[in-house]
C-alpha cells in the first residue's frame, strides 16, 4: 500500500524541502503540496491522506487550528505535523 502524504504549505521554498525530504525518505509515497486552505479543502475531499503536513501560520494565522479538526472528525487516525 502507498502511503499517501499531503503538504499544506503557503511558502513554496518550504513546500519544496519538504517534499524532497519526504522523496527520499519514502521514495514510494504519494506525496502531494497544496498552498492554501481552500486547496487543503479540494484535495482531501479527492483523497483520504495517511498524514498531514501543516503550516501553522498559513492564511488565517491560525490554520492548524482551523483545517486539524475537520481532519480528524473525516479520517480520525489521520497523523498531523505542524
Amino acid at each position: 500500500m502507498t502511503m499517501k502524504i499531503l503538504i499544506v504549505e503557503d511558502e513554496p521554498s518550504l513546500a519544496r524541502c519538504y517534499r524532497r525530504l519526504f522523496e527520499k525518505a519514502m521514495p514510494d509515497a504519494r506525496i502531494d503540496v497544496v498552498g492554501s486552505a481552500k486547496e487543503y479543502a479540494g484535495a482531501a475531499a479527492e483523497t483520504e491522506y495517511d498524514a498531514y503536513v501543516m503550516d501553522n501560520d498559513m492564511d488565517t494565522g491560525k490554520a492548524f487550528r482551523d483545517i486539524a479538526p475537520a481532519v480528524w472528525k473525516k479520517f480520525p487516525g489521520a497523523i498531523i505535523l505542524h
